[in-house]
């Protein structure tokens, strides 16, 4: 029976360092989804930023922009889910003023009873066998919970990268297609030539009087 137990007690140990280390694996993911959020994000304010001159193209922007910020609304909250919201539900094993507790109920127990150390180290087996089996609970519910949240954020992120290359690729070919007409060359006639100003009429003054005609 003790043999037993303690093949128990070391599966169980077994199981409670590989949901460590899942633990440990969404704790360090966080750099690649959070960079591909931000170039998302930055393609996103290009293209409702940039005016382009294809009235099509305007007024479908909507149909894409809407739902593209709407699955990166969505990436970014089971983002948040997997590296803040649940990372504080993990359980540890008991605090020392507990196990001390519980020792000294062991000790008080075995104070009344007759010595017999088989009896004493099957007990103690099955305290550490229930902390063990509370412990992976807890934890095997949080890490699965982020694992599903981490994959609802990939989906989002997925989605989220075919709809803007859709419209990059859109945006190219209307860069491409749409070529701004060149307006025609204006030929500047010259002005016409300045008139000439009248020249003033010269008079002659005749200071002696004129003869009375006969």
């Amino acid at each position: 029976m003790a043999n037993a137990e303690e093949n128990l007690i070391t599966i169980l140990k077994e199981k409670y360092e590989y949901e460590n280390e899942r633990k440990r694996y969404y704790d360090g993911v966080i750099s690649l989804p959070v960079t591909l959020l931000g170039f998302i994000v930055a393609g996103v304010y290009f293209i409702v930023n940039d005016e382009n001159k294809v009235p099509w193209f305007e007024k479908s922007k909507p149909f894409f922009i809407y739902p593209l910020i709407l699955t990166t609304v969505v990436s970014m909250y089971f983002l948040y889910r997997v590296f803040f919201g649940l990372k504080r539900k993990y359980c540890s094993f008991p605090e020392t003023t507990d196990v001390m507790k519980d020792y000294k109920n062991i000790k008080d127990y075995y104070a009344n009873q007759p010595q017999n150390s088989q009896t004493q180290k099957n007990i103690d087996n099955d305290f550490i066998i229930k902390w063990y089996t509370d412990i992976n609970d807890n934890n095997i519910k949080v890490n699965d919970t982020r694992m599903n949240n981490f994959h609802y954020s990939k989906f989002s992120i997925g989605i989220s990268y075919l709809l803007g290359i859709l419209v990059f690729g859109l945006y190219c070919v209307t860069k491409i297609s749409h070529k701004p007409m060149a307006k025609p060359a204006t030929v500047q006639t010259p002005p016409p030539p300045p008139k000439p100003a009248p020249s003033p009429v010269r008079r002659e003054r005749s200071d002696q009087p004129t003869k009375p005609a006969k």
